[in-house]
């Protein structure tokens, strides 16, 4: 997963996040850690690469069913 963030973060840094899906309940709150950042040309932001750690396996195969339907709504 990947985000635009306005400050540098170094590598390997934890992050708290919390996702909030539209048109459901589901709310995921987890950590992350990041694992890239690079400037974004012509601006003072940062792109930054995450991956996450010590999620419930719950709220994983809920996101992993969530992304899987969202690609087949968007492949119709």
């Amino acid at each position: 997963m990947r985000f635009l963030v306005n400050e540098f973060i170094p590598k390997e840094s934890r992050l708290r996040i919390k996702i909030s899906f539209h048109r459901t309940l589901f709310n995921l709150e987890t950590w992350v850690k990041c694992v890239w950042i690079r400037k974004m040309p012509y601006s003072d932001r940062y792109e930054i690469g995450v991956e996450f750690v010590d999620m419930p396996l719950k709220a994983a195969d809920y996101l992993v069913s969530f992304i899987k339907d969202y690609l087949d709504i968007k492949g119709e």
